[in-house]
């Protein structure tokens, strides 16, 4: 008796995430490292700095906006050059400096 051969079409797809997310859901898609309860208060201070609110029909946060957002505050995606960089004034028709040692 032989097996049928399954092919890769054949197989179920993994689901889709989903795109509205819990607390719970956030926490570990976002910081699994902390506590609960300190991932709490992280949660309280981004809400404060325009982190995406939770829908209440849905009740969770946007996936997608909470990435972008937190790739916004990261850095992701700018190019930018970090805060505190400064470049230096632009001398190209400048004479050589001189050595003011004799």
């Amino acid at each position: 008796m032989t097996r049928p051969v399954r092919t890769m079409t054949d197989l179920p797809s993994p689901p889709e995430p989903s795109l509205f997310v819990d607390d719970a859901e956030l926490h570990r898609r976002v910081a699994p490292h902390l506590g609960k309860d300190r991932f709490r208060a992280v949660v309280k201070v981004w809400e404060r700095q325009n982190f995406p609110r939770v829908n209440t029909l849905l009740r969770g946060r946007y996936w997608p906006a909470v990435r972008a957002w937190l790739d916004g505050e990261n850095g992701v995606g700018s190019n930018a050059p970090g805060s505190g960089i400064e470049d230096g004034p632009e001398n190209f028709d400048a004479a050589p400096r001189q050595n003011p040692r004799p």
